[in-house]
């Protein structure tokens, strides 16, 4: 992913003007013609539909990455 994660790094500010709060699909082989929807099921369905078996990125497009808090609940084995 690390090619797929730079190549949208690069093209962050660029997408920003344009495309703000879409969600963009990047396809290796096609980075840099992103794809951009309205939703995350929708950019990742077309991931999977015109993809061709390639790896693909969904990501939002916003000024930075939001991030995800997961809590660690239930990870014990207790009695």
């Amino acid at each position: 992913m690390d090619r797929l994660e730079a190549s949208f790094e690069r093209q962050r500010s660029s997408m920003l003007k344009t495309q703000q709060g879409k969600w963009a699909l990047m396809v290796v082989g096609r980075m840099r013609n992103p794809q951009f929807f309205d939703t995350e099921g929708e950019a990742v369905s077309a991931g999977f539909r015109t993809g061709d078996g390639r790896r693909f990125l969904v990501k939002e497009v916003l000024m930075e990455d939001r991030e995800i808090y997961i809590p660690l609940v239930g990870l014990t084995n207790r009695p």
